[in-house]
């Protein structure tokens, strides 16, 4: 009943985002993700932060929350990024948690961490007017030197290796098709949400979405986790799922505006539920 409650709510909140940005002009469906990369709600984009060939840009920054239950908690994401020379971006995200109730599962999320990103962009989109994607090779490190010791589970330090292929399918004008996807080498149990995996894997990760008129990005993604938690013997992690919409509804493309259902999985194992289907996460984002 509660994810039911909670798809529900969604599906109003995007519509009445839907209907907002109308009053807008054309704008670029981008924004920076749950961990300060150009990208979706979990998986980048081979796109960067807008700045010059030449220069820097100024900041782009986002606040996300997920209300993730009683087991995975409330987890709040806030980042900075910036863009280099056209093809460049870095970023910190700090990422913070309410710890979940439903012990002792939800000790395996009670931590906040550290992020760092950066990205760069190998082959621009459309370059040598050919129709090829966008492609980036980038990382991700997450650490909390709090949580290098301790119990089942606390280790936070792990990382991603990254690389994403991007394109704006944009054959019919007011509903440009964008499709992305990628691998990444990954230690992280959930994006670093659980602490580490076991082993270094190989992982895959897509997008597919609709850009609407410029203003309105609906999308769903999947990101492959690696199945195993460090120290939790007997789990099988899920993939992650995300069905998002992202609403940029200024002249100028630089607020935007995300709601999604952000969905872990329920049962990881014998009497391991992290009742982490269909959660709701919102997010703000803005580019200075």
């Amino acid at each position: 009943m509660p994810n039911r409650l909670l798809l529900v709510s969604a599906s109003r909140v995007a519509a009445f985002m839907i209907l907002i940005s109308g009053v807008g002009t054309s704008g670029q469906a981008q924004s920076l993700n749950w961990e300060g990369q150009s990208g979706g709600l979990v998986t980048p984009f081979a796109y960067a932060v807008e700045s010059r060939a030449d220069g820097i840009s100024l900041p782009a920054i986002s606040f996300h929350l997920l209300s993730g239950g009683d087991v995975v908690g409330t987890h709040y994401q806030s980042s900075v990024t910036i863009g280099f020379l056209s093809r460049i971006e870095v970023g910190y995200t700090r990422s913070s948690v309410t710890a979940g109730t439903d012990e002792p599962l939800s000790s395996l999320f009670d931590r906040g961490f550290n992020v760092f990103h950066g990205k760069v962009i190998l082959v621009p989109e459309n370059s040598g007017n050919t129709i090829v994607p966008a492609i980036s090779a980038g990382f991700v490190v997450r650490y909390q030197s709090d949580h290098l010791e301790g119990n089942l589970g606390s280790a936070t330090q792990n990382g991603d290796f990254v690389v994403v292929a991007t394109k704006t399918l944009s054959q019919i004008k007011q509903a440009p098709i964008v499709l992305s996807g990628g691998v990444k080498v990954t230690n992280a149990a959930l994006l670093g949400f659980a602490g580490n995996a076991p082993d270094w894997a190989w992982c895959a990760f897509f997008f597919a979405g609709v850009n609407l008129g410029g203003k309105v990005l609906i999308g769903g993604e999947y990101a492959q986790q690696p199945s195993e938690v460090k120290d939790l013997d007997g789990a099988e992690v899920p993939g992650t799922f995300t069905f998002m919409a992202r609403v940029v509804p200024d002249k100028k493309a630089r607020l935007s505006i995300n709601v999604a259902l952000f969905s872990f999985g329920e049962v990881i194992g014998e009497g391991l539920d992290m009742e982490a289907d269909n959660r709701f996460s919102f997010g703000v984002g803005y580019r200075f």
